[in-house]
């Protein structure tokens, strides 16, 4: 990897981030260090939602071993003395969609997660968390993202949710089984006529898509993440990738028809891309994940003293067409240095990939190249960053 510093200061790297990220994605990247709800519903992502913001930014002396607040969560409950009512149904028919779960989304954390936030130490503690690699951890150890307006219809499609009067601007995700809400970016609010009157969600037939992941053992392969993306790809389609319960299971509930792709990487295990599933309304398609063994990167970001630097993010990604939305989706090849610097990518696929890194107020860098071998990896990178201008 070249030691060749760039030139020009640190907003053309991120331009060059940005730029291998739209010609890799043909769309943003989710960020999962904020909330994402595991619905396989398509549908577009309004660019407020909070699965994509910038990530958080760090400055030089950043610890992990800072202290952490612990803010208490609103008190909601005694609040929510307005509500969001409406009926689930099936396009064209009327039909009600019982059992199908709907979650109200206004875009902020405060309102949405205001529980998880709270364990999570606010904003600030789970930015020290993404910061030091322990965040999917902890959110784990949590149990997820706790969503704190949500309903599930009953047998008549019907639903309830209370909120505060002053409860801010909507969108509505909804998961069933076998239908799918395509309506994800409209907005709503407690004042429109639709809300006044009682919503009318109009889903449409789907399908489920599910099945395990297996390590080369045999073994289930646990914490593994799946995509399941739409081809030729279109960022207004996306579906949110779900992770693997402690049996390698996987599911995908009300998948729109169609043809998709699907990636499944897990710790300690390579890739995986299954490609040209078929997806029918009323049915289930079943797939089946064996990971091959895994290739990594690893080493150390270092300032110009040889000091570990905390936070830096960092990207490998496959040259030529290999990559494949389906494994950038699930998360391929990104990860961030621990605060004495350390760093670890796994789950890659073997040969040549570009690797770039960035941190805010410190120079990279020049964007380089790395052969990662067939079996095993390369694990003595060594990344110098410079202090910004």
């Amino acid at each position: 990897m070249s030691r060749s510093r760039v030139a020009f200061g640190l907003g053309a790297l991120l331009l060059a981030v940005g730029i291998a990220g739209a010609m890799l994605l043909g769309g943003a990247k989710p960020n999962r260090s904020d909330p994402v709800e595991a619905v396989a519903g398509a549908g577009p992502v309004a660019a407020a939602e909070p699965d994509s913001p910038p990530l958080p930014s760090s400055t030089p002396g950043d610890s992990a071993a800072a202290p952490q607040r612990s803010p208490s969560a609103p008190d909601f409950a005694s609040r929510r003395t307005a509500a969001v009512r409406g009926r689930v149904v099936l396009r064209g028919t009327g039909s009600p969609v019982g059992s199908a779960r709907i979650t109200l989304w206004t875009g902020k954390n405060e309102v949405d997660v205001p529980e998880t936030m709270a364990a999570l130490g606010g904003a600030e503690g789970r930015d020290r968390l993404v910061k030091s690699g322990e965040f999917e951890a902890r959110l784990a150890a949590l149990g997820g993202w706790k969503f704190a307006h949500r309903a599930e219809s009953a047998a008549d499609g019907s639903f309830e949710i209370a909120v505060p009067p002053d409860f801010p601007k909507f969108q509505i995700r909804v998961a069933a089984d076998l239908a799918a809400w395509r309506d994800r970016e409209a907005w709503f609010a407690l004042d429109c006529p639709s809300v006044r009157d009682g919503l009318v969600l109009e889903l449409e037939p789907a399908g489920i898509v599910e099945g395990t992941v297996t390590n080369a053992g045999g073994r289930p392969a646990e914490r593994a993440r799946v995509s399941l993306v739409r081809e030729p790809f279109d960022y207004r389609d996306r579906i949110d990738s779900v992770t693997a319960d402690a049996s390698g299971r996987f599911v995908f509930r009300g998948v729109p028809p169609g043809r998709f792709d699907s990636g499944a990487l897990a710790p300690g295990s390579g890739p995986q891309v299954r490609s040209g599933i078929e997806v029918r309304a009323g049915e289930t398609t079943r797939l089946e994940f064996t990971l091959p063994a895994e290739c990594l990167l690893a080493g150390r970001v270092v300032d110009e003293t040889g000091a570990g630097v905390l936070g830096a993010r960092l990207n490998a990604f496959p040259d030529g067409d290999r990559p494949r939305n389906a494994l950038v989706f699930a998360g391929y090849g990104s990860a961030r240095s621990a605060a004495d610097g350390t760093f670890r990518i796994g789950s890659l696929l073997p040969g040549r990939h570009r690797f770039l890194v960035d941190r805010e107020g410190m120079l990279a860098p020049e964007p380089g190249a790395v052969d990662v071998p067939q079996s095993g990896g390369v694990s003595d990178l060594r990344i110098v960053l410079e202090k910004g201008h």
